[in-house]
Order: C-alpha cells, then structure tokens, then sequence
C-alpha cells in the first residue's frame, strides 16, 4: 500500500479522522494538566475498548479486522472520566461501552458505546467526569468543526447548540443575568465536545436531515432540562434518551 492509497483508506472512514483529533485533545490538554496524569487514562480506555471491540468484531463476524470503533469509544471514556476515577473503573466502563453495542436495533447499536459505559459507570459504579479532554477551547471548536465538516453532521450540530443556548440565555434572563450566558459559552468546551464528537455518531443518530434536526432539538431540550436535576450526568443521561428516539424519528419523518 503506497501513501496515496494509506491516505484513501484512511479519509474513507470518519472513525479515523475521530480517533486522530481525540488524540489531538488527549496531548494539548496533557501540556496543562500534566502528560501523566491525563495519558494514563486515555492510554486504558484506548487499550481496553480496542481490544474489546476486537473481539466483538471477532464473535460478530468470525474475521479480524481493525477495531476503529473500539479505540474511539475507549478514547472518549479515557478523556472524559475524572482523574479520581480508579484506572480500573475506566476500564470497566470501555468495556460496558463495547458491550453496548449488542444492544441493537435493526441491525444498528441503539446506544452511543463511550456514552452507555459513561451512563452506566456514572448512576451505578460510582464514577465521575470531568471532560479533562476538552480543556482547550481553541483545539476543541477547530477539531469539531473539522469531525462535522468530513461526517456532514450539520442538522444535528447546529440545532442543537442553538436550542440549547437559547434555552440557557431564556433561564439567565429568568434570572435577571442575561450576560452571564456569555461566560458559560466562554467555558464550554464540553458541550462542544459532546456535540460535534458523542452526539453525531453515526450509528445512533438519524440519517436523513429533518429527523436528524429534530434530533439535536430533542437532545438539547433533553441536556437542558436534566441539568437542573440530573448532576453529572446530565448530557450522558439525555444522549441516551435522544438515542432511544432514533427510530420513532425515522419513522415520523420518513
């Protein structure tokens, strides 16, 4: 395989392009927050959700093949769980995540995995968040745009951060503080994270336009509303419901 062809295997599947740019935020966040301390759980989740999903793809289809999947899902729960969160715990929910994907749909996962074993790690094993990977705002908004940009997940982008910041811009106002909602924008690097790299994958989001923006309205009405009752796990706990909402949404909307 020459170079040309490398490139063209690998721009061909977004996958990737995904696990690339999560690399990218695992090594700008580490030159803050210390290479140590923040490779060390990515590193886990990477090993543990490739080698799961190797062997999925392995009872699945009786073949080997690279587990592209795997090493994006343990990618996300490395970067997103808590430095507290014991490394054994990490491996645990990259391995709930891969296992997730058993729970299926027409032949598609139901669940986003990282967001499932995230789920499950969270309300039942005691973990915690603390999306270290997204500390750079920068790296953040240049990496999802260029995720949305090769996955052409715009309708499910661009409605949800509009519906969810003007739900959080309504509640300031309600608050007598409009201008606060500038601060919390300034400082929200997760939600762009959450958005252009957990929200849009492909096997749990709808994929025609209209279902896909009434998908990113649904999940930003979902995000907003549990913020207020759901702690930590606010946006984890709505991707899921807005994930169990895919195929009533293709179905109203075909």
């Amino acid at each position: 395989m020459n170079l040309r062809e490398l490139w063209n295997w690998w721009w061909a599947d977004p996958r990737h392009l995904v696990g690339f740019v999560l690399l990218v935020y695992a090594i700008v966040a580490g030159a803050t927050i210390g290479y140590t301390t923040a490779l060390t759980h990515y590193v886990v989740g990477v090993l543990v959700g490739g080698f799961a999903d190797l062997l999925y793809i392995r009872f699945r289809t009786g073949g080997w093949a690279i587990p592209s999947s795997g090493l994006v899902s343990g990618s996300i729960v490395g970067i997103v769980t808590a430095f507290q969160t014991p490394l054994w715990l990490v491996a645990v929910i990259a391995l709930i995540a891969i296992l997730s994907k058993f729970i299926t749909w027409k032949g598609r996962h139901l669940f986003n995995p990282a967001n499932f074993g995230m789920l499950l790690g969270i309300y039942f094993l005691g973990a915690q968040t603390s999306w270290w990977g997204a500390t750079s705002l920068i790296a953040v908004l240049l990496g999802g745009v260029f995720v949305v940009y090769r996955m052409r997940r715009w309708w499910i982008v661009l409605p949800f951060l509009l519906t969810y910041f003007l739900l959080r811009t309504g509640y300031y106002a309600t608050q007598g503080d409009v201008a606060s909602v500038l601060v919390e924008l300034a400082a929200s690097s997760a939600v762009f994270f959450f958005t252009t790299i957990m929200l849009i994958e492909p096997k749990t989001s709808p994929l025609r336009r209209i279902p896909q923006l009434a998908y990113g309205i649904l999940a930003a009405i979902l995000a907003f509303s549990l913020s207020f009752i759901s702690g930590s796990g606010d946006f984890h706990l709505a991707l899921a419901l807005a994930n169990l909402s895919v195929p009533l949404l293709n179905r109203i909307f075909n």
